[in-house]
């Protein structure tokens, strides 16, 4: 392949075609875009795992007031309720070993007249 420099080139010279630069540029943008999107894939997912939070309880005959305050300390998570709501709440009994926040709370809430 030769690349004249000035005006007058033999005739012979050849040029690489636009089409094949051109197809060139678009398998790389293409490349590109899919690491891109496999990468943010791969990072929301990470971030996702990092987020989820993870209880540790055991109580019989608990209230519901006594179980809100351990998952706050346990996971950061503030809880807005009226107090006189909670007062009706029946006490709970659960055993949880690192369980995932939201199982924790389905079963706490079970059988709950909130």
């Amino acid at each position: 392949m030769k690349f004249c420099s000035s005006l007058a080139c033999p005739q012979n010279a050849s040029f690489p075609p636009a089409s094949r630069l051109k197809r060139g540029i678009t398998k790389t943008l293409l490349v590109m875009k899919l690491t891109v999107f496999l990468l943010t894939a791969a990072f929301l997912n990470v971030a996702a795992k990092g987020l989820s939070q993870q209880v540790t309880f055991t109580g019989k005959n608990v209230s519901l007031e006594e179980v809100i305050a351990v998952v706050k300390k346990q996971t950061g998570y503030l809880f807005l309720y009226k107090e006189d709501a909670l007062a009706n709440a029946k006490p709970v009994t659960v055993k949880a070993n690192n369980m995932p926040l939201t199982e924790f709370l389905d079963i706490v809430f079970r059988n709950q007249q909130l």
